[in-house]
């Protein structure tokens, strides 16, 4: 088979051995083993893939065809531009595949699927896939994923997904799933039983730095797996969406969320934010922590902050900065206007339907505070950073680590889909540790 001319191929160990007769002089069985050792090195430290260029002027015009060609430690750059219904399976192992210079790489599914599933499925080793914007992933099933994941350890980088039934799927199994700087929005079938991210029993879920927004129905992000790290990212429904949950951990697992802003819409069919154990826990070792994360409530009653299921191990709350009358651990901040009305429903029977704060969750609360709109920047544009000089009492608690994990943020997410280090100390609740100047007096 022609190997077309835009791949790099590079090898070394054939190039070395053209002439027979040095083939022969180093056939010995010192020379064997150093250039076992050599190819095994150079493995390891990624030097011997090759670089398979596609679209552009290359000869590889497709990405499937590069699926098809492409090996172990390969590297495969697509040009910048628009492909339509280019579906692929991945199954390779130390394989990247990102955008080459100069521009965005766009797939559109446009009716297209693999295997019944979705955009790509990828099942292989490691896999690395960046900069690139998944759109219009649907299946007949109508639960079609822009991304697909198998098995392997994949990682995502600065990546879109929009307008998919799932933004990207991860089936039950073994597998490792890391997400950086990464965009999901407006995904979802309506259906609710598809979600932004949707997470299966895998090993371990890491999301940093991205921004998941505007469901159509079921939530922005969901999983299943042992061990979630959900760390410093914008998990926003914003104007328009109907995410049902914002946070879903139906089976427990552990779950680290540190430094999140999480908002709740108006438009929400659910009222509770972030839901744990909901189905039943998967392991009796099961816990959720939540540390300096924003949390907002912009459904009009009744919001729920968190909602666990009773049985789980731990549950941890420290240094977050709650908007709205909820507390985290169940019951309201109410005003004696509230207490008039549920005089009034007490005595009279009145409003039977309306949900009450369920019971306080048991678990270790610390230094979280409830605040109003009227202490933040500007958070009708969703941004939550705290007003320097603001009467409220702003403080930092320093927390233990918790099985090697650090609940003392280091970062704070930078719109759109980015973090920056902090620039000193954590010194208030809330995921933003950069303050707002205080507004002018009229």
């Amino acid at each position: 088979m022609m190997i077309p001319s835009s791949i790099d191929v590079r090898m070394p160990y054939r190039a070395m051995n053209h002439d027979p007769r040095r083939r022969m002089r180093i056939g010995g069985r010192p020379c064997r083993l150093l250039l076992a050792a050599l190819l095994a090195l150079a493995a390891g430290a990624g030097l011997a893939g090759e670089i398979i260029q596609v679209g552009g002027k290359s000869q590889v015009r497709t990405i499937a065809e590069a699926a098809a060609l492409a090996g172990n430690g390969d590297t495969v750059v697509i040009a910048p531009g628009d492909y339509y219904g280019d579906v692929a399976v991945w199954k390779q192992d130390q394989l990247t595949i990102r955008a080459g210079a100069g521009g965005r790489v766009r797939l559109i599914a446009a009716g297209s699927h693999v295997q019944g599933k979705g955009t790509w499925v990828i099942g292989g080793g490691r896999i690395t896939v960046e900069d690139i914007d998944f759109r219009g992933a649907r299946t007949p099933r109508r639960n079609g994923a822009a991304i697909v994941l198998e098995s392997g350890h994949l990682v995502v980088r600065r990546c879109s997904f929009r307008d998919n039934e799932n933004g990207l799927l991860a089936t039950d199994g073994d597998g490792v799933l890391e997400i950086e700087n990464s965009e999901f929005g407006e995904n979802g079938d309506g259906s609710g039983s598809t979600h932004q991210l949707n997470v299966g029993s895998i090993r371990s879920l890491k999301v940093t730095g991205s921004y998941v927004h505007q469901a159509r129905k079921g939530s922005l992000l969901r999983s299943r797996a042992a061990e979630n790290h959900i760390f410093y990212n914008r998990l926003t429904d914003e104007v328009g969406g109907e995410s049902s949950l914002e946070l879903d951990f139906p089976n427990g697992g552990l779950a680290y969320l540190v430094g999140n802003i999480i908002e709740q819409s108006a438009t929400t069919g659910n009222p509770a934010i972030i839901s744990f154990g909901a189905e039943g826990y998967a392991s009796p070792a099961s816990a959720l922590y939540l540390a300096s994360n924003t949390i907002i409530d912009d459904r009009p009653t009744n919001g729920v902050m968190l909602r666990v299921q009773p049985g789980v191990q731990q549950v941890q709350a420290i240094n977050n900065l709650v908007v709205g009358s909820a507390k985290l651990e169940g019951g309201e901040i109410k005003d004696w206007r509230d207490k008039v009305k549920d005089l009034a429903r007490a005595v009279y029977s009145q409003d039977r339907s309306a949900p009450r704060p369920g019971p306080a969750i048991k678990g270790s609360f610390v230094n979280n505070i409830n605040v109003d709109w009227t202490v933040l920047a500007l958070p009708m544009r969703y941004d939550y950073r705290l007003l320097s000089g603001s009467d409220i009492e702003a403080k930092f608690v320093a927390p233990d680590d918790v099985n090697g994990v650090s609940l003392t943020p280091k970062f704070e997410y930078v719109h759109p889909a980015a973090t920056r280090p902090l620039a000193a100390k954590p010194g208030v609740q809330g995921a933003l540790q950069t303050m707002a100047a205080a507004r002018r007096a009229n």
